[in-house]
């Protein structure tokens, strides 16, 4: 029995009436059974069993197995997708308990979400895996069948989450009809606390049904055909990127973690447009030679572009020290660079399609493997990070804004609370970050920690701002406090644009104090601070002990944009400047006259 029908293949013809009917009728049951659990989970049991592992466990079985059932069912018989949801839920909430014992507290391993994106990555591709097994003996190695059953498993759920929300429609217009005469008879139903999981899963379980039914008219042809289509403008984006990039240079990119985010978001994009283009077979695959070669190209391009999303996130890394959140990026990172060697190696041996195929299923059971290991005590991403960062807090001087104090005590579970001990005793009492460490740990809970953490992040970054903020002519001085009166968004933003040092490892920024109305009795400032785009100049007085902005510095006489750059900004610290009067004073930088817009 095939699971899905070929896309080639005629309309397969239906089974009687009759047992269509009593399959809906299953299936539905099967999703009122599936909507009631859940309620008896979220409402019922944390009362009678509490909120701990047991709890946990059971929510675990409950959705990976009412999931597994209620996707399988139809394509398979209901005997066998009973069956596979048992293997797949059974082991995969096993790991999941056994990952919740890094935390005291189940509630909190629950809040930090780390683990619920390996349970889901385990969840789909194991359904499509099952699929395929149950469908034939041998199925579960045929790439054709893999990618049968995952497209199927899919558009079946996205048409019974589609029908559900249906249902909810008509049931909520249904209730403002009959409130319009004076019948609240829905409105009683819907205040029932079960009622409304009952509904949504008998729905969802219909909806399913009814999509096996339609599974002739639920072809993934017209997505994948779509998704060929972007391979060209996808392969000209990431081209150009590509070119651009040593011209832009690679400190942007660098910096942070979110453009290795967005490198992996995009290579993700060209792995699915890729896969697509390769469809299930030969014979799906794309032939027309522009959307050919541009999957072609993309395959090749994927090295370098996901190779960059690896180099950003390790140098990230070797900076700031191990994150749970670092390490599964680095770990996506990874994988998605696994994608574009084996594709890259496909197209040099000239057998691409069968290449890409072959490998997305080797790779899915990569991606799965890795997951697992996520949940298992042999990748324990909480202790990992702990370890790294209590490594960064013993040899610290001062406590540095980015070290994740709160995280470590209220988020990363036994491993992060211990790490926090073992540097207290380490540093003593009497160390100024030991005690600060002990603080956080005392708190009664993370929002506490957070505000300690924040007061001790912004002294931390006055701190270093005082020290790198070059204040020009020599001999300049702030009047005491002055940057500790400003604002947060002020702090943060001086402190990342001093921090963008240039080679000769002078700060991206410079306060320069400059009289541009002499009859104003409050000293004026004029603020140039690199923001990684350009110099941006901006105008400054210090009224009631406060550096208040007072809009940008233009151009004399044309009222544009400066223009200014980093050696102009080198030039200011360096007091390559002068104050020119005009109808009110200058700021004469580079041989431009800059003064204020209002």
């Amino acid at each position: 029995m095939s699971l899905s029908p070929d896309p080639q293949s005629q309309t397969p013809t239906q089974p009687p009436t009759e047992a269509r009917e009593g399959t809906h009728l299953a299936m539905a049951l099967v999703g009122l059974a599936a909507g009631l659990s859940f309620w008896i989970l979220a409402e019922v049991l944390p009362d009678v069993i509490g909120t701990g592992r047991l709890l946990l466990w059971l929510a675990c079985v409950a959705l990976a197995g009412f999931a597994a059932f209620l996707a399988l069912s139809g394509p398979a018989r209901m005997r066998q997708a009973g069956l596979a949801a048992l293997i797949l839920a059974l082991p995969l909430s096993g790991l999941v308990l056994l990952a919740s014992l890094r935390y005291d507290d189940p509630r909190a391993f629950v809040q930090s979400g780390y683990w619920f994106g390996a349970y889901l990555i385990v969840l789909y591709p194991g359904m499509s895996f099952l699929a395929a097994a149950f469908a034939r003996p041998g199925g579960a190695s045929d790439p054709a069948l893999l990618f049968d059953a995952a497209w199927t498993i899919l558009l079946r759920l996205l048409v019974g989450v589609a029908f559900a929300a249906l249902v909810w429609g008509v049931v909520l217009l249904s209730g403002e009809l009959f409130q319009l005469v004076g019948i609240g008879v829905i409105d009683w139903l819907l205040d029932r606390d079960a009622v409304p999981w009952a509904l949504t899963g008998l729905a969802l379980g219909l909806g399913l049904s009814v999509a096996h039914d339609l599974r002739a008219y639920l072809s993934p042809l017209p997505a994948l055909r779509l998704l060929r289509l972007l391979a060209p403008v996808l392969l000209v984006v990431i081209a150009v990127f590509l070119l651009a990039l040593p011209l832009r240079g690679l400190g942007g990119l660098f910096g942070r973690l979110s453009p290795a985010l967005l490198l992996m978001a995009v290579a993700a994009g060209a792995v699915t447009v890729i896969s697509a283009a390769a469809d299930r077979d030969p014979a799906g695959e794309g032939r027309a030679f522009l959307l050919r070669r541009s999957a072609m190209g993309l395959s090749l391009l994927l090295v370098p572009l996901t190779g960059l999303a690896v180099w950003a996130i390790a140098l990230r890394v070797a900076q700031y020290g191990w994150t749970p959140t670092r390490l599964a990026g680095l770990l996506c990172a990874l994988l998605l660079a696994a994608y574009g060697l084996i594709y890259a190696g496909a197209v040099l041996r000239g057998t691409w399609g069968a290449g890409v195929r072959q490998g997305n299923r080797w790779l899915a059971l990569a991606v799965m493997g890795v997951a697992v290991l996520w949940l298992s005590p042999l990748l324990n991403a909480e202790a990992l990070s702990a370890r790294s960062q209590a490594a960064r807090l013993l040899k610290a001087e001062t406590l540095e804004p980015d070290m994740p104090l709160a995280e470590l005590a209220f988020d990363w579970g036994r491993p992060g609370r211990a790490a926090l001990e073992r540097i207290v005793a380490a540093r003593g009492a009497d160390d100024p970050l030991g005690a600060r460490i002990a603080a956080v740990l005392a708190a009664p809970d993370r929002r506490d920690a957070l505000a300690l953490q924040r007061g001790a992040d912004r002294e931390a970054r006055l701190a270093q701002l005082e020290d790198i903020l070059p204040l020009r002519p020599e001999g300049t001085r702030l009047p005491e406090g002055v940057l500790d009166r400003s604002g947060e968004w002020q702090i943060d933003s001086w402190a990342e644009a001093c921090n963008r040092r240039d080679p000769a490892g002078r700060p991206g920024c410079v306060l320069i104090e400059v009289p541009f109305q002499p009859d104003l009795a409050q000293p004026q400032y004029a603020m140039l601070t690199d923001t990684g785009t350009g110099i941006l100049a901006l105008r400054y007085v210090l009224e009631d002990g406060q550096l208040k902005v007072r809009g940008p510095l233009l151009l004399a006489g044309e009222g544009g944009q400066p223009g200014l750059t980093r050696a102009d900004l080198a030039a200011a610290q360096d007091g390559g400047f002068a104050i020119t009067p005009l109808q009110r004073n200058a700021l004469t930088l580079g041989g431009r006259q800059l003064v204020p817009n209002n």
